[in-house]
Formats: structure tokens, C-alpha cells, sequence
């Protein structure tokens, strides 16, 4: 995926997946790569221009691997309509990645999220309609260690935006015991947090089925998946 090649990354996931869940593929291989891609390119190691082409590159596997089944969960209307889950991405190409990777996990489970940019947001709201309904909002990000201060203003930009609605961070790969991480998130005022796809969409849909509890923003949590037996 990393080296530009999507159709060798595609047929690896594809064997891969006879082994596991595709969250678990995204999980344990793609969002690693794309982490320590995301690290070195905030440390100067690697250059801007190739993060486009590893998210085209992401964008490839993640529309071949697009057929794989999944079982979906009972969701009222107001949860599978389009737009009530808004992943943003955060300040890079690697951050849209990971929010494409998550638009589809939810697809698969009844869900029509919309993946956007927080600038999109704003014209949104100036124009009316895109962002009506919208019940959760996904921030999408690498490496947050090294941008903590662009976190805090896209969180503060999409509380303006999104008055009241719950914001939940995907953090991808990040270590919650690291004490900058957690210096981060504390100063960054996020609702709740993730560190997987795969708890991601167990938060989203735990979010779902607690509907219509009162939309009020939860005091902060990180969620992670509980340890293997």
C-alpha cells in the first residue's frame, strides 16, 4: 500500500481476510503502515507530495475490498440516513484515509456516513442542508503527538459548527499510555476516543442503539478493546 501498488496490497488484504475481519486487517496492518507514514512525514522523513498517492493508493484498496460481507445491526432511520455520521478528516491525506477506511466499515454496518473536511463543514453550514441530521461526528487523525495543535482548533472549529453534537476521535494506532498522548487529548477537549476501526464502529454503534438518550456531549473516554481471553 505504502509503495504504491494497490492491485499486490488488494490481493494480500484479500488473504488476509480469510483469516480475520476487515477491521482487523485495517487495524493490524494498513493503519500501522499509514501511522508510521503519517510520523515521518511530520518529521520531515518523508515528502508531502507522496501521501497523496498512499491515499489514492488506501482509496483503491479500500473500493476492491468494498464486496467483502458483513452482517448489519438493526438501526432506526435517523441512524442510516445519509450524513448522520460525519467522519472528518483531519489536516492530511493520510488522515482522509483513515476516514475513508472508516466510512466503509460503517457501510457495512447499515450506516451512510459522509466524509468531509472541516472546511467543508463551514461552507455546509453557510449554504444549509448537508450537515442537518447528522447524530455523531468522527475526527480522523494520525500521530497527534506531533499536531496537538491543530487538533485542538479542528475540534474547536467543529464545536461551532456542530453545536451540541457528540465528537468522537479516531486516533489511529496512537498509544493511549503515552503521556504526550494523553496531554493531547486532555488539552484538545474531545468528547470520547478510539485508537481502532474496530472500536470505532462498536462506539458508533453503541451510540446508535442508546438512541434517543439526550444528544448531550459525554464527559471524555477512551475506549479500548477489551484484552484478549
Amino acid at each position: 500500500m505504502l509503495a504504491g501498488d494497490p492491485e499486490e496490497a488488494s490481493e494480500q488484504a484479500e488473504q488476509m481476510l480469510k483469516e480475520k475481519p476487515l477491521a482487523a486487517y485495517y487495524d493490524d496492518v494498513a493503519l500501522v503502515a499509514l501511522r508510521h507514514a503519517q510520523i515521518d512525514s511530520d518529521l520531515e522523513k518523508l515528502e508531502v507530495s507522496r501521501l497523496s498517492d498512499i491515499r489514492d493508493a488506501v482509496g483503491q484498496v479500500v473500493d476492491t475490498l468494498s464486496e467483502v460481507a458483513d452482517q448489519m445491526p438493526r438501526l432506526t432511520d435517523e441512524w442510516r440516513r445519509e450524513g448522520a455520521i460525519l467522519c472528518i478528516a483531519g489536516q492530511s491525506a493520510l488522515d482522509e484515509s483513515g476516514a475513508l477506511i472508516l466510512q466503509q466499515l460503517l457501510q457495512r454496518r447499515g450506516f451512510s456516513p459522509r466524509v468531509v473536511r472541516i472546511s467543508d463543514l463551514s461552507s455546509a453550514q453557510l449554504q444549509g442542508g448537508p450537515i442537518d441530521g447528522a447524530k455523531l461526528a468522527c475526527v480522523s487523525m494520525f500521530d497527534i503527538e506531533n499536531r496537538g495543535t491543530y487538533l485542538k482548533f479542528l475540534v474547536r472549529r467543529a464545536r461551532r459548527v456542530l453545536p451540541g453534537l457528540p465528537l468522537l476521535g479516531g486516533f489511529w494506532k496512537n498509544d493511549p499510555a503515552s503521556a504526550q498522548y494523553q496531554r493531547v487529548l486532555q488539552d484538545c477537549a474531545i468528547d470520547l476516543s478510539v485508537n481502532s476501526m474496530t472500536d470505532a464502529v462498536a462506539k458508533c454503534e453503541a451510540l446508535a442503539k442508546a438512541a434517543p438518550a439526550a444528544q448531550a456531549a459525554p464527559a471524555h473516554q477512551n475506549i479500548e478493546a477489551p484484552a484478549a481471553a
